[in-house]
């Protein structure tokens, strides 16, 4: 099945369906580069298996992100928080239904701190 989201998200298709590391990857590679990009929206696909740091980088380059259901582990959540903290332009982010117990709760506070908006709503 194919789901279209909401006009806030990417203009894009994504399928229910998770994808495979392999397009994922070429995904996030092209990401890191593509420095016009505003608005992220990936819910619900599994990104636990991407490197923290290049994930955290690539996140740090967008302005609005929804990554919320996406699998992703300790170490890439708090990456994530301290990348915001150092060197980011996200502004919102929508990290809910991700586990965030692990991540340094002075970093992920610093995090909260540093954007406009958060969703850390079943966190």
């Amino acid at each position: 099945a194919v789901k279209r989201y909401d006009s806030n998200c990417m203009d894009k298709v994504f399928s229910s369906q998770t994808p495979k590391p392999k397009p994922l990857e070429i995904l996030f590679a092209t990401l890191s580069r593509a420095s016009k990009l505003k608005n992220l929206c990936v819910p619900e696909i599994r990104l636990s298996f991407l490197d923290p740091v290049y994930l955290a980088k690539t996140l740090s380059n967008i302005e609005e992100i929804n990554i919320s259901s996406c699998l992703l582990n300790s170490l890439q959540a708090e990456t994530i928080m301290s990348h915001i903290t150092v060197s980011s332009k996200l502004k919102h982010l929508n990290i809910s239904y991700n586990k965030l117990t692990d991540v340094d709760p002075t970093i992920l506070s610093k995090a909260v701190r540093e954007l406009e908006s958060i969703d850390l709503g079943n966190t």
